[in-house]
């Protein structure tokens, strides 16, 4: 019925957000698209793993995948109205965003909320909500503490060389427990592993990555350091590499 309702040389776009929580959606996406109705699909939802899960088999072939990266400090200063390529100097505005930037990252919906309380609440839901509930439940963890504390333990050791032994013995869990958390955090876009730089790439294979955090939004609501003062030092250091 809705194919018949519009011009059949017209694409008809259906929006579908929050899709994982949809039984068979995979299946249901397929048969439509195989109906050559002239549907395009938009599945999206804040557990991307789990959308990926209910429709790679039955939508193999059919599909493109974006990520969806949150707001770049550039983009972020274009919302608010300025032109980036025509900053060449600090002004008070360009010093708020920056603040707010290095706390809270770039989630669209923390940097178009105005109120820091709200802010505040905001990215820590999504860093507790997601890295606590999400993961720990798409992985199969029988205990969420475990990816906060791997969480925990990567966000407080920011590019130095990953050690799977130290996180083992320090957060009392088996190495395998390790390894699966760090991997459901690299899955997840939580964390960022960087192999060394080397000749050959056997070497890069081999040696041990450095860990990074995606987004320091999601860095400072897990240690629940979201205060002003604490970036006086970083501005200085930021403002002329981000932009």
């Amino acid at each position: 019925g809705l194919a018949q309702k519009t011009n059949p040389k017209d694409k008809t776009y259906i929006f579908l957000d929050e899709a994982q929580r949809l039984e068979n959606i995979g299946l249901f996406v397929k048969y439509l698209y195989d109906q050559n109705k002239n549907l395009k699909f938009v599945l999206t939802g804040s557990a991307s793993l789990e959308i990926k899960a209910k429709i790679k088999e039955p939508l193999t072939g059919r599909k493109q995948e974006f990520f969806l990266a949150p707001l770049t400090l550039k983009e972020i200063v274009k919302f608010k109205g300025v032109n980036p390529d025509q900053i060449t100097s600090g002004f008070p505005l360009l010093t708020k965003i920056l603040d707010e930037y290095l706390l809270f990252g770039g989630y669209p919906e923390v940097v178009t909320t105005e109120s820091k309380p709200q802010k505040i609440a905001k990215i820590s839901e999504i860093a507790n909500s997601y890295t606590l509930r999400d993961i720990s439940a798409f992985f199969n963890f029988d205990n969420s503490k475990t990816i906060q504390l791997v969480a925990r333990f990567l966000a407080e050791n920011i590019s130095n060389i990953l050690s799977k032994d130290n996180i083992s013995k320090i957060g009392g869990i088996t190495k395998y427990q390790t390894e699966k958390a760090l991997d459901a955090l690299e899955k997840s876009f939580i964390i960022k592993l960087i192999p060394p730089l080397a000749k050959s790439p056997s070497k890069e294979l081999t040696h041990r990555p450095k860990v990074f955090l995606r987004y320091v939004g999601i860095r400072n609501a897990i240690f629940n350091k979201l205060d002003f003062s604490l970036i006086s030092s970083w501005r200085r250091l930021t403002k002329f590499l981000i932009l």
